[in-house]
């Protein structure tokens, strides 16, 4: 099952809607942070800002600068989304405890792998809230090479970013 949210839209002004607008759909899982969140087990808690652990004391760790990067993009009017095969509660619980929840303003989480309906999905709540498709810079950024190809081959119009090949977050502010 698709599941979707969407964020609160009030803190844009309408006039910001009709300007070029970077929308920026970022996988979880081994993009924004070391590990597979679905393999912690039990209870999580946060384990120091940048770690979050299980009962068996497994850890996954966000990646160094990106809670400051998205913070910094979703500052600066852009517009940020997630995209996720994962389990809707529990992925919603990790963003949580990272403190990354309240930056997103979309997210599609699905136990079957099509990323390129999530990112449809995330696309018609961009054009529900008023977004003109035709001023939207789309950025996709997944670990996975199979997920890049299967957006780049649906949406041959949004750039594709492999997370591999960052060395931090922060070169997400200069993509233009």
């Amino acid at each position: 099952m698709l599941f979707s949210i969407r964020g609160p839209i009030e803190s844009m002004d309408i006039d910001q809607r009709g300007a070029t607008t970077k929308l920026f759909i970022l996988d979880c899982d081994r993009t924004l942070w070391n590990g597979i969140s679905t393999h912690l087990v039990g209870a999580l808690r946060q384990s120091g800002e940048d770690s979050i652990a299980d009962l068996l004391g497994r850890r996954i760790r966000l990646y160094p600068t990106v809670r400051e990067t998205l913070k910094l993009l979703s500052d600066q009017g852009d517009l940020l989304s997630f995209v996720s095969w994962n389990m809707k509660g529990h992925l919603l619980l990790v963003l949580k405890l990272f403190g990354l929840l309240p930056l997103f303003r979309y997210g599609s989480v699905s136990l079957r792998p099509s990323k390129a309906r999530m990112v449809s999905r995330i696309l018609q709540n961009t054009r529900d809230d008023g977004f003109d498709q035709d001023l939207l810079r789309v950025y996709f950024i997944d670990d996975g090479r199979r997920a890049l190809k299967q957006v780049s081959t649906h949406y041959p119009w949004i750039t594709v970013i492999q997370a591999k090949g960052l060395k931090t977050f922060e070169l997400l502010t200069c993509v233009t």
